[in-house]
């Protein structure tokens, strides 16, 4: 499975000069938890603000 997306992504980023490697595959997945962790803390906190806001007990 690996080479097929190799393949894939070495025709789109080649021309770039970027080069496909295990370290690199660990640090770009390192930076996307840590991207989605920060992005979907940031959606669960406006989505309890606005649940605070818009359904509170009377």
């Amino acid at each position: 499975m690996f080479p097929v997306w190799a393949v894939i992504m070495l025709g789109t980023y080649g021309a770039l000069g970027y080069t496909l490697s295990w370290t690199g595959i660990l640090i770009g997945a390192v930076y996307a938890f840590i991207d989605g962790f920060i992005a979907l803390w940031i959606f669960a906190g406006l989505y309890n603000l606005l649940i605070k806001k818009c359904c509170r007990k009377r």
